[in-house]
C-alpha cells in the first residue's frame, strides 16, 4: 500500500509539473514582449536627455521637430536618422530623384 501511494504521488506531482512547464512555454512571448517593452521603457527615460542636448546642439537652424517626451527607441532616435541621412547636404527628395534616373 505505501508503495502504490508514493507511486500515485509522484505521478500527480509529474502531471502538475508537465502542466505547469505547458502553461509557462504558452505565456514565454508575452513575458518576453513585456521584459523588452521595460527595457526599451529604460533606456528611452535614461538617453532622453543625453539626446536633447545633442539634437539641440546640432540640430540648431533647422526644420527637425525635436521629440518631447519619447516613448519608444524610434521616437527618440528620429532626429538622429534624418541627421545621417542629411550628413552629405543632398536633400532626401534628391537621393531618391537620382535613384529613379
Amino acid at each position: 500500500m505505501k508503495d502504490r501511494t508514493l507511486t500515485i504521488i509522484s505521478l500527480l506531482l509529474a502531471i502538475v509539473a508537465i502542466g505547469y512547464a505547458a502553461w509557462v512555454h504558452r505565456r514565454v512571448d508575452a513575458l518576453v514582449y513585456e521584459a523588452v517593452r521595460k527595457r526599451e521603457q529604460e533606456l528611452v527615460r535614461d538617453w532622453a536627455p543625453k539626446m536633447d542636448a545633442i539634437y539641440r546642439d546640432m540640430l540648431a537652424g533647422t526644420r527637425v521637430r525635436l521629440p518631447e517626451n519619447p516613448q519608444t527607441l524610434q521616437e527618440l532616435f528620429e532626429p538622429l536618422f534624418y541627421l545621417t541621412e542629411s550628413l552629405g547636404g543632398t536633400p532626401k527628395a534628391d537621393i531618391n530623384a537620382k535613384r529613379n534616373e
